[in-house]
């Protein structure tokens, strides 16, 4: 599918939310240069837990696929909302 194409499945504003969260991202290896290994390990690997358990659980049950979309529904392209099972 065309990543031009994609762009236009939302709204612009939503476009921007999204590219936020990828900037927020930002803070993993700021946070990893800034902390020590440890701290940002406990920080981490718990917030990395809670999302894959999420975005598995979205893909296999109704009610939290329901509840994920609720709250990213917007910000999601078309081609990311398939049956298929990839990680978000």
């Amino acid at each position: 599918m065309d990543s031009a194409l994609d762009n236009k499945e939302i709204s612009y504003k939503q476009e921007v939310i999204r590219k936020c969260i990828h900037l927020v991202s930002l803070s993993i290896p700021i946070g990893y240069f800034l902390l020590d290994k440890t701290v940002t390990l406990f920080i981490l690997i718990p917030i990395t837990a809670i999302f894959v358990i999420f975005d598995v659980l979205s893909k296999k049950n109704l009610k939290i696929r329901q509840f994920v979309l609720s709250i990213f529904g917007r910000m999601i392209r078309k081609h990311e909302l398939n049956e298929d099972f990839k990680l978000n």
